[in-house]
C-alpha cells in the first residue's frame, strides 16, 4: 500500500511490471464499445499510474537510505583519519628524540670502525690517507668479496659511478656470505689500484653494525643525474680507461639505462660474477670464442701441443645453417631456452678469468659471450660489458677480421683496390656494408682489443695501426688432416676419364654472393675458360662445389690437377690455403698492396700461386693444364710454403710470440714474426 513497506518481488517480476509500466494498460484492455469499457480502461489506468509511482517510491526509499548510510560512513572515516593524524603526529613526535639517538649512535659507530678499522688501513696504504677525512664509500658485491672503491668528493667523474645501498650489505655480512674484501683506491697517476684487505674483513666481521653505519655516513649523499645525450665510444672508452672502477660504472649504468642494457650483464646477477684476483692470469691459456670455420680448432690443437690449456667455444645453434662451415667446438653454450641459456653462460663466463690468460674471438658484432649484447650497426647503444670484465682482469684480447667489411670501410677498399667493389653484391646493399657500420665496429675493436690480426686481407688505412697483425697467426691447418695422401671415401670419388685434368673451384653461400654482374669471386669468368679449353679440345672438367659440409670439401680438392680460388678480390682465402696445405697448383688473384707507410705484404709477394684475373684466366689456366712439370713443381712449393705460414704447429708458435710482445710492451708486427 502507499506509504508502507512494498513487498520485495523476484528480479523477473520486477521486470515484467517494468514492461507493464513502460508499455501501459492499452495492450491489456479491449477496444471501447460501450459506457463499461471506459470505465475498465479508466481503472486500468488508475492501477498503472498507482503501481508506478509505488514502484519509484520504493526506489527513492531505497537510494535515500543508501545515501544515509554512505554519509555516515564518511563521517566516522574521516572521525578514524583525524584521530590516526593525529597520533602519527604524536608518535612522530615521540620518535624524534628516538631517531636523533639512532642517528647519533650511528655517527658514534661510524667514527669507531673509522678509527679502529680505517685509520690502521690508512697507514698501510698511503693512498687512502692521502685522501684526508672527506673520503667517500661506495661499496659493490661481486660473488664472495665486497669490493670497496675509496673516493676524493672532487672526482670529476663521480656522477658515473653508483654503489650498493649500505643497507642491503648488513645481511650479507651478517651471514659471513662475505669471505673477503677487495679495496679500490686512487693511485698517483691518476689510475687506481686494487688491494687485497684480510685486515678490513676482519674488522667487519668483528663490527657488521659499526661497518654497515661507516658505509652509510660515507656513501655520497647526492649524485648528479647522467645526462640525456651520451656519447657512445665516449663511454666506452672511459670504461676501458676507468676499468678498475667497472662494477661502480656498471652499477650506476644500470640505474640510469642511458647507455647499455636496463641491467648489464654480467654485473645484473653480482653474486655471478668472477672474484677480482690480486696475480696475472695463467700465461699459457687461450680461450677461442666463436666459430670460425676450423681456425680456431687447429690453433687451440697447436697450442695444447705447446702445452697451453686452449678451449673452443661456441654460442651457435646446432640447427644453423652456417654450422656447414664449422668443425665443431670444445664448448656450446647454446641452449633452446633462452633463460637456460643465460644461465649456462654465465656459469662458465665466472670461470673465464681464474682459468684463461687470453681470448680471441671472431664475428663482427659478437664481442661477447651473451647473445644478448650482440650488436652491429652504426649506432651502437650496448656495452660488451663482459669483455670489458675480461680486459680488467688483464686477459689478453685479440680479434680475427672475416672480409673487408669487417672493419674496413667501403669507400676506402674501393680506392685501394681500383674499384673492387663494382664486383660484390655487398655494394648495394648498405644494410650488410657501408663505411658508418664498418667504421663504428673498427672503433669498437680499437678500445677493446689489445690486437687485431688480418690474416693477410687487406691493410686499409683505417686498419693501420700498432694493434694490427697484418700476417697469419690464427688462419692455421692440420697438415694430418689436409694432406696430400688423404684416403678418400668412396662416395666422394670422382671418377675421370683418361688424362682428363679436374679444376676445382668453391663458393661458400654461392646463392646469395653473386648477382648478375657483381661476382666477387669471379665464378662465371673461371666457368667460360673452362667451357673454352674443352672447346679447344682439352680434357678438362670443372668440378663447382658449394654448400658443401667443410669436413667435406678436402676429399673434392685432393683430387683435383687445379684449385682456382678467386680472381678478383687480390688476397688468398680458405680455399686456396686448403689447396695450399694439400699440395696443389692454386690459381688466384694477387694484389700484395698495402695502405702507407706499410710495404707490400709478403705472403702474398711469396705465396707459390699463379698470378690470374677475369680477363687472364684462360691464358693461365691454359699454360696449367698443358705444364703438368709446372703443376707438381707449384703442388711442391705450395705444400712448403702452407707448412710454414699456416701450419697448426707453426701458427700456434706465432700466436704464443704475439701474446709475449704484448705482454713485454714490444712493436706486435715485426719480420722476425715470420717465416726466414
Amino acid at each position: 500500500m502507499p506509504g508502507g513497506t512494498p513487498t520485495k518481488t523476484p528480479p523477473e517480476e520486477d521486470e515484467r511490471a517494468r514492461t507493464r509500466a513502460l508499455s501501459g494498460p492499452d495492450k491489456e484492455c479491449p477496444m471501447i464499445r460501450t459506457p463499461l469499457d471506459f470505465l475498465r480502461r479508466s481503472k486500468a489506468w488508475k492501477d498503472y499510474v498507482e503501481q508506478a509511482l509505488l514502484l519509484l517510491s520504493s526506489r527513492h526509499g531505497k537510494l535515500r537510505r543508501a545515501l544515509a548510510k554512505s554519509i555516515l560512513r564518511h563521517r566516522a572515516l574521516r572521525r578514524d583519519n583525524e584521530r590516526l593524524r593525529t597520533e602519527l603526529a604524536w608518535l612522530e613526535q615521540e620518535m624524534l628524540p628516538l631517531r636523533r639517538r639512532f642517528a647519533a649512535t650511528k655517527r658514534l659507530q661510524a667514527r669507531h670502525f673509522h678509527q679502529e678499522a680505517i685509520l690502521p688501513i690508512m697507514k698501510e696504504i698511503g693512498q687512502i690517507a692521502a685522501l684526508g677525512e672527506t673520503y667517500e664509500i661506495l661499496a659493490a658485491r661481486r660473488e664472495a668479496q665486497l669490493v670497496i672503491l675509496f673516493a676524493s668528493p672532487n672526482d670529476e667523474q663521480r656522477d658515473e659511478l653508483a654503489g650498493e645501498q649500505p643497507d642491503g650489505l648488513l645481511q650479507p655480512i651478517l651471514d659471513a656470505s662475505i669471505s673477503e674484501v677487495a679495496l679500490i683506491v686512487p693511485e698517483p697517476d691518476g689510475g687506481h689500484g686494487t688491494h687485497r684487505s684480510d685486515a678490513l674483513l676482519g674488522a667487519i666481521r668483528r663490527m657488521p653494525l659499526e661497518a654497515v653505519a661507516w658505509l652509510s655516513e660515507r656513501y655520497p649523499q647526492q649524485q648528479r643525474a647522467a645526462p640525456n645525450n651520451i656519447d657512445y665510444f665516449a663511454t666506452l672508452s672511459s670504461l676501458v680507461a676507468d676499468i678498475d672502477r667497472l662494477d661502480f660504472r656498471a652499477i650506476q649504468a644500470a640505474k640510469t639505462a642511458s647507455i647499455a642494457l636496463p641491467a648489464p650483464l654480467p654485473f645484473d646477477e653480482p653474486q655471478m660474477l668472477p672474484k677480482l684476483r690480486f696475480a696475472e692470469p695463467r700465461r699459457r691459456s687461450a680461450l677461442l670464442l666463436h666459430n670460425n670455420y676450423y681456425h680456431f680448432n687447429c690453433l687451440s690443437a697447436g697450442l695444447r701441443e705447446r702445452g697451453w690449456d686452449a678451449v673452443t667455444v661456441s654460442l651457435e645453434s646446432p640447427d644453423s645453417a652456417q654450422q656447414q662451415f664449422f668443425h665443431g667446438q670444445d664448448v656450446s653454450l647454446f641452449d633452446s631456452d633462452p633463460a637456460a641459456m643465460v644461465r649456462k653462460t654465465r656459469d662458465f663466463f665466472r670461470t673465464v678469468p681464474e682459468r684463461f690468460g687470453a681470448l680471441h674471438f671472431c664475428g663482427q658484432g659478437y664481442p661477447t659471450f651473451f647473445s644478448e649484447l650482440v650488436e652491429n650497426n652504426e649506432n651502437p647503444r650496448i656495452v660488451p660489458w663482459d669483455l670489458v670484465e675480461l680486459r680488467r682482469h688483464g686477459i689478453t684480447i685479440g680479434y680475427m677480421p672475416s672480409g673487408c667489411l669487417d672493419g674496413g670501410l667501403q669507400s676506402s677498399i674501393r680506392e685501394q683496390t681500383d674499384g673492387l667493389c663494382r664486383r660484390c653484391v655487398w655494394e648495394l646493399r648498405p644494410d650488410v656494408c657501408n663505411d658508418a657500420r664498418s667504421l663504428a665496429w673498427n672503433r669498437k675493436l680499437a678500445l677493446l682489443c689489445d690486437w687485431v690480426g688480418l690474416e693477410c686481407d687487406h691493410a686499409t688505412p683505417e686498419r693501420v695501426g700498432h694493434k694490427t697483425v697484418y700476417g697469419p697467426v690464427v688462419t692455421t691447418l692440420d697438415p694430418n688432416l689436409w694432406r696430400p695422401d688423404l684416403d678418400i671415401p668412396d662416395d666422394m670419388r670422382v671418377e675421370r676419364g683418361p688424362g682428363e685434368i679436374l679444376i676445382y673451384h668453391a663458393v661458400g653461400n654461392y646463392a646469395s654472393r653473386r648477382s648478375g654482374e657483381r661476382d666477387i669471386k669471379g665464378t662465371g669468368a673461371i666457368k667460360a675458360a673452362v667451357e673454352a679449353l674443352r672447346a679447344e679440345g682439352l680434357p678438362v672438367r670443372l668440378i663447382f662445389a658449394h654448400d658443401l659440409p667443410s669436413t667435406r670439401v678436402r676429399f673434392l680438392q685432393v683430387q683435383a690437377d687445379i684449385v682456382v680460388d678467386q680472381l678478383n678480390y687480390g688476397r688468398y682465402g680458405a680455399n686456396a690455403r686448403e689447396a695450399l696445405m694439400l699440395g696443389k697448383a692454386t690459381i688466384c688473384r694477387l694484389r700484395p698492396d698495402q695502405a702507407a707507410p706499410l710495404p707490400p705484404l709478403r705472403p702474398i709477394v711469396d705465396v707459390p700461386m699463379v698470378d690470374a684475373d677475369e680477363l687472364s684466366i684462360t691464358d693461365k689456366l691454359r699454360a696449367l693444364v698443358l705444364g703438368p712439370d709446372r703443376r707438381a713443381s707449384l703442388g711442391a712449393q705450395a705444400r712448403a710454403f702452407a707448412l710454414a705460414w699456416h701450419g697448426q704447429d707453426a701458427c700456434a708458435e706465432r700466436y704464443e710470440r704475439v701474446i709475449d710482445r704484448i705482454r713485454a710492451g714490444l712493436p706486435l708486427d715485426s719480420p722476425d714474426l715470420y717465416p726466414a
